[in-house]
């Protein structure tokens, strides 16, 4: 063995950390880019399928009050169950 070696400081005294009690680099989670970062992907898709749905609803919405609208100048009596027709 060779003394001063690696690790070690002039005398064979071991180097200390720099920061004591601090986790090792390997232990700490890394920053992860936005587009890299599963919960912030979902948070993106749960948004989006929330928006999709309020405008699904008022289109839906706005079909029906217009189709009613054209049933009452037509003199037809407006749709009871508002559920589109299949």
């Amino acid at each position: 063995m060779v003394p001063g070696g690696t690790g070690a400081r002039p005398g064979g005294a071991p180097y200390a950390p720099a920061h004591r009690g601090a986790p090792a680099r390997r232990d700490r989670r890394r920053p992860v880019a936005p587009d890299d970062d599963p919960e912030f992907l979902e948070s993106l898709a749960d948004r989006s399928r929330r928006q999709d749905q309020e405008l699904f609803r008022r289109w839906e919405e706005d079909l029906r009050r217009r189709e009613d609208d054209l049933r009452r100048r037509e003199g037809d009596p407006p749709r009871e169950d508002h559920r589109p027709e299949v």
